[in-house]
């Protein structure tokens, strides 16, 4: 998804897993699998998906609030898999 999703998505510069998942949406994009496609976290790469491996299809996501853990498991329970992401800071 770093690579394909490239709409208002800072990819590995920090990346916003809800611009990716509205782009796939948006271009009934499907996703592969990890072990069809790994992520190398490079930069500048093209999008090389190919769609006869597409195994899933997101129709829609949900955001949590930041440390509500309550929140994420609702959002896993009724929706499915989470994304998750983590604000590294060096200081």
């Amino acid at each position: 998804m770093v690579d394909c999703s490239q709409d208002s998505n800072t990819g590995c510069d920090g990346g916003d897993p809800q611009a990716a998942y509205t782009y796939a949406i948006a271009q009934h994009m499907g996703e592969v699998l990890e072990s069809q496609y790994p992520y190398t976290g490079v930069t500048g790469k093209t999008c090389k998906v190919n769609a006869t491996e597409e195994a899933v299809f997101p129709v829609r996501f949900s955001a949590t609030p930041p440390g509500n853990e309550t929140a994420l498991e609702s959002a896993i329970a009724n929706i499915g898999v989470a994304s998750i992401c983590f604000d590294v800071v060096n200081e």
